[in-house]
């Protein structure tokens, strides 16, 4: 497979070719893993992530074009893409996380009124999401709530990467000003 090009062996991966995808490994793969664990400075989250990388090509094989002749630059874009979500998904646990903390000590610390308080924005929260859209809905449940990657909804909704980018901004924006504006109204 060396007089091949990586285009052609990207064909023979997309054909289900196992030994195609290990050419590519073995070539790229060490390549990848220290591009990963620069962005993410762990190693054990970049032996997680270049094996998504590698897995990402062999299933949209089919659909890739290469602009040059090799797949390193896809499978870079592709890594720091990984590397992007997995940062998100960190910030998201870490938010969570602090949310938690700070509901147990509310919790802890509870009085009649912060409790009824706490009662009140819960019930907004539920109310502002029982008002949306079926899609945005959907959104909220893939982006906001889950753990799921713009990408990833996108690709489970059937529409583009940018489109849910922007759809789940101004969703956000939407909730916070009803969120806002239910407070004013308590006050």
């Amino acid at each position: 497979m060396d007089v091949l090009t990586e285009q052609e062996i990207l064909g023979r991966v997309a054909a289900g070719e196992q030994s195609a995808l290990g050419v590519l490994y073995e070539r790229h793969v060490r390549s990848v893993f220290r591009f990963a664990l620069a962005e993410l400075r762990s190693r054990e989250d970049a032996e997680d992530v270049t094996h998504e990388a590698f897995l990402t090509l062999a299933t949209r094989a089919k659909s890739i074009k290469l602009s040059s002749d090799s797949a390193l630059p896809w499978l870079l874009v592709t890594t720091r893409n990984l590397c992007r979500n997995r940062h998100r998904a960190r910030a998201r646990d870490l938010a969570r996380r602090s949310e938690v903390e700070m509901a147990a000590e509310v919790a802890g610390s509870e009085t009649p009124e912060s409790a009824a308080e706490l009662n009140a924005l819960r019930r907004a929260v539920a109310a502002a999401i029982d008002g949306l859209s079926v899609d945005d809905r959907r959104l909220f449940e893939l982006c906001i709530e889950g753990d799921l990657s713009y990408q990833a909804a996108a690709d489970s909704l059937g529409t583009s990467h940018g489109g849910v980018r922007n759809r789940v901004s101004r969703l956000r924006a939407h909730l916070r000003h009803i969120l806002k504006t239910n407070k004013e109204i308590q006050l």
